[in-house]
């Protein structure tokens, strides 16, 4: 952040001799922002900067507290050096800079995250709040169930292959059928009809594709009943993209008489069947090259 910086400069400021406790302000702040960075990375397959958005919803870290942390991380740094340099000039900066959050906040990035992510950063912002950390918030969110793991085969070729909704019962230990709706090849706004056997039934989900950005990230959002399943995956290129790192989120949510019933009994059904639809499709793939 250079505005501080030529704040400073240009008043001649020095620190002030009773304010060193303010670095300790400061370096919280350093930490939370390198937080964040590192949780954008590892949970939402991204960075901050808008040339590299996440791929996911991020609801880990210090974003399971608040939907903001880096900018507060920011408020933080700017406020320890107004206190450091007892800078009148800077703590004005300060409450622009805040005001400035704010309008893009609330003007730009929530519109675009609701029509990126739909329902599941609807959940999200419904539960978090923007700024201010709340007691209740770690007990209501759930992060998703997330897998990573490597084909021996091209970025292409997996990416094809795995958002194909009608290979999903090649692969997929509980699907039965996939009905994809419409005509033409399956792309963003695409919806499809996916039956599953739970247990001794069988239980049909409409999901519509949210995301396609071949051959990196695609997306499905449940649309209907009870019980709605979101997936978010990425694929990542290995070896000069001989090979493919695989990274598969999935989530619930309970819509209707749905949000009175246990979901965390699904996921934890998810999370032991998934990994063996997982080695299904590993095998496959490299058994096809």
């Amino acid at each position: 952040m250079y505005g501080p910086l030529l704040i400073l400069r240009g008043r001649g400021a020095t620190a002030a001799s009773l304010a060193w406790p303010a670095v300790a302000v400061i370096a919280v702040g350093v930490a939370l922002y390198v937080s964040c960075v590192w949780v954008f990375a590892v949970a939402g397959g991204g960075t901050p900067g808008v040339w590299d958005p996440p791929r996911r919803v991020v609801a880990v870290g210090p974003y399971r507290w608040v939907r903001n942390p880096i900018y507060l991380s920011a408020m933080l740094i700017v406020l320890g050096e107004a206190w450091l340099f007892r800078s009148t000039a800077l703590l004005v900066y300060a409450v622009a800079l805040a005001v400035a959050f704010e309008l893009l906040v609330v003007a730009y990035e929530e519109p675009r995250l609701r029509a990126k992510f739909g329902n599941r950063y609807e959940s999200y912002r419904g539960t978090v709040p923007r700024w201010i950390p709340s007691l209740q918030t770690r007990r209501q969110i759930v992060a998703p169930i997330t897998s990573s793991f490597e084909i021996a085969r091209p970025p292409e070729e997996v990416y094809a292959y795995v958002t194909d909704p009608t290979r999903f019962p090649e692969w997929q230990r509980d699907v039965v059928r996939v009905e994809v709706l419409g005509d033409g090849a399956p792309s963003v706004g695409t919806r499809f009809v996916t039956t599953r056997r739970i247990g001794p039934a069988e239980r049909m989900t409409t999901q519509e594709i949210t995301d396609a950005e071949r051959p990196r990230s695609w997306a499905a959002r449940g649309v209907d009943g009870p019980f709605r399943p979101n997936a978010d995956l990425t694929v990542e290129p290995l070896d000069g993209g001989t090979r493919s790192k695989v990274t598969i989120s999935l989530d619930f949510e309970g819509h209707g008489f749905g949000k009175l019933l246990p979901l965390e009994v699904i996921r934890r059904m998810t999370a032991k069947t998934a990994p063996k639809s997982y080695q299904n499709l590993k095998q496959l793939l490299e058994r096809g090259g």
